[in-house]
């Protein structure tokens, strides 16, 4: 018995003697799709691709108007969006109850506050309805916001370069068994955006780069391309994270990370696996 997951990107072709066909599948069994099929199955994948794209803006949209639950502190934010793509083509809510009840919680966020919302589940490092820097907002389809301040230096208006990646990858440490708790799988889309920068720079606290090549980010808020999870192994995780952190570095003067080696490991990969993994 053979295990088949939905695929999440159709239509798909098959090469037959040089022509290309098209196939799907019914409780009769497989046959060739006709030129309306196709269609609608475009429409439908492009469907989805503008309801994710519309999700995100009006995810950020609410943050930059601090239409938020929990007040954030002033200054920058950096907002991951983990969209596992069967969360808009399944429509049945996820199970907060066993989430609640069950040992995940505790393993992952304890020491947090939670609140259920509208949306789902938040949770938080906010006490008494103070101000959270940290927000993490699982909505009923099982999407996941993480909002963070990134630890910057409001004051010298500077970004560790070492610790916006490590703690980037730190909470999506976190997030990645979350969503198989609740039973999803790859393909995951990872969204970050970058909000209320403007004016800041790198900092280094080894190997000071010259200082003529260290910029100061332009433009108030970076909104990212995204990044899809293929592997939900943690150990792949820096990597496939690399290129959303390059183009925060680009934004700054630099043609990549420099905390990634020429082969494209991760340089801090021991300080991280030691401690998360």
């Amino acid at each position: 018995i053979f295990y088949i997951p939905p695929s999440f990107n159709p239509p798909h072709v098959v090469q037959i003697e040089k022509h290309w066909r098209f196939y799907s599948r019914n409780s009769v069994g497989k046959y060739p799709l006709d030129v309306g099929e196709l269609r609608s199955i475009f429409e439908a994948s492009l469907d989805i691709k503008e309801k994710i794209r519309n999700f995100r803006i009006d995810r950020i949209s609410r943050i930059k108007n601090q239409e938020l639950l929990i007040p954030f502190p002033p200054g920058p934010k950096f907002v991951h969006h983990l969209i596992p793509l069967s969360s808009f083509y399944n429509n049945s809510p996820i199970n907060f109850a066993e989430f609640e009840y069950g040992q995940t919680r505790a393993n992952l966020f304890c020491g947090s506050s939670k609140i259920y919302n509208y949306d789902g589940l938040l949770i938080s490092n906010s006490y008494n309805e103070s101000p959270a820097d940290f927000q993490l907002q699982i909505f009923r389809n099982g999407v996941i916001e993480l909002l963070t301040s990134g630890k910057c230096d409001a004051v010298h208006k500077t970004i560790d370069n070492n610790f916006f990646e490590y703690h980037s990858i730190y909470w999506i440490n976190k997030c990645i068994p979350l969503l198989k708790f609740f039973g999803f799988e790859a393909p995951i889309i990872l969204y970050l955006t970058v909000l209320d920068i403007k004016g800041y720079q790198l900092t280094f606290e080894i190997n000071p780069i010259d200082s003529r090549r260290n910029r100061k980010i332009e433009r108030d808020d970076l909104i990212l391309n995204d990044v899809l999870i293929e592997n939900l192994d943690l150990h792949a995780l820096p990597t496939t994270m690399k290129p959303l952190f390059d183009h925060i570095w680009n934004a700054c003067g630099f043609p990549r990370s420099l905390n990634f080696e020429d082969d494209g490991k991760w340089a801090n990969w021991i300080k991280y696996h030691n401690k998360f993994l």
